[in-house]
């Protein structure tokens, strides 16, 4: 038996990955992902996978937090700001059943996600600081594949 695979179906038990994403467009905007996660078989029926991602984003050519000329494109729109995000989250699948209804099979999946949001060059006008928040972000949902 290989290392890592499950004898009964032949699956792997755990794997990881490392992803990076590049970012840009004619707006001047450039951004990076980092993304690192790790999936893990618990049982027959059981995936867990945490993960961690830092995104990082440059503003937009004609965004400003406070515009001290007038120009021919202008936004003040947190989006296309200068900021970044750091998420930690985790999923776990449940796998339901292997072909039934035409499916070949379906999973009930349990997603968490904590992200926290950072603005450079965006103040918010209530206080007059760099704008920031946090955010729990909670998903339930089935998945079936035909």
């Amino acid at each position: 038996m290989v290392k890592g695979l499950s004898a009964d179906e032949g699956q792997l038990k755990s794997s990881g990955y490392l992803r990076y994403r590049y970012f840009w467009d004619t707006w001047s905007i450039r951004a990076q992902t980092v993304e690192l996660g790790y999936g893990n078989r618990l049982d027959e029926r059981w995936l867990v996978e945490p993960r961690v991602r830092h995104y990082k984003q440059s503003a937009a050519s004609f965004y400003a937090d406070d515009f001290t000329t007038q120009m021919s494109f202008m936004a003040r729109d947190r989006e296309l700001s200068d900021f970044s995000n750091n998420a930690l989250g985790v999923k776990a699948s449940y796998q339901l059943f292997n072909n039934r209804f035409n499916l070949s099979r379906a999973t009930l999946n349990f997603d968490y996600e904590f992200i926290r949001y950072r603005y450079n060059n965006f103040t918010d006008v209530r206080t007059g600081q760099l704008y920031s928040y946090q955010a729990n972000v909670f998903q339930v949902f089935l998945s079936g594949w035909f």
